[in-house]
């Protein structure tokens, strides 16, 4: 089952295709990078006759708009799934849906894909996504191995990668098969 909605405001560059899993249709005009990623991933999820209606906007201003609201979130959303490694996302998540019964799962890698997390709201949202990282970050202080991957993680993993001319990121550096190996388990979860 392809997602509802997909919501992402950035444009797709070329170095994202291996980690979006989006390649660009055959043809003299791949103009990959000139696209947004949700649009991407809808037509993406056509080719399998799976309807997923795509929101150029930030989920924050998405969420502080009633009328962005009900396009984004519609009345038979059981769950929302944040992928995107941002704590602004979390937060505008967790704070916008209080009192909402709309759940969020939360996928993290941290350490250069030497960890993964899946937080999973409970039910009524209770415990949230603020309550479930702040368990994970006191496991990670009580757990040594943890902990030193933590650690490590804030001193050395996000740096500015550059790929082709201009094109780059600031981005965890890990291989793709890295991140494939946790993003089939956590899809499969």
């Amino acid at each position: 089952h392809a997602p509802t909605v997909a919501i992402d405001p950035a444009i797709m560059s070329p170095h994202n295709a291996a980690r979006h899993a989006l390649i660009p249709i055959a043809g003299d005009m791949q103009l990959l990078s000139t696209d947004n990623k949700a649009r991407l991933l809808s037509d993406s999820m056509a080719t399998f006759a799976q309807a997923t209606t795509p929101l150029n906007q930030d989920v924050a201003r998405i969420l502080s708009n009633p009328s962005l609201v009900k396009k984004g979130f519609p009345k038979n959303t059981w769950f929302t799934v944040n992928s995107t490694a941002s704590v602004r996302v979390r937060s505008a998540l967790c704070d916008a849906n209080v009192g909402s019964p709309i759940r969020t799962v939360e996928t993290a890698l941290f350490a250069r894909g030497s960890l993964g997390l899946i937080a999973v709201e409970g039910p009524s949202r209770n415990p949230n996504l603020h309550d479930l990282f702040a368990i994970f970050y006191d496991y990670a202080r009580q757990t040594p191995e943890a902990g030193t991957l933590l650690d490590e993680d804030e001193e050395r993993t996000l740096i500015r990668t550059l790929v082709g001319e201009g094109c780059g990121s600031v981005t965890m550096r890990m291989s793709d098969s890295r991140l494939a190996i946790f993003a089939s388990g956590m899809g499969e979860y």
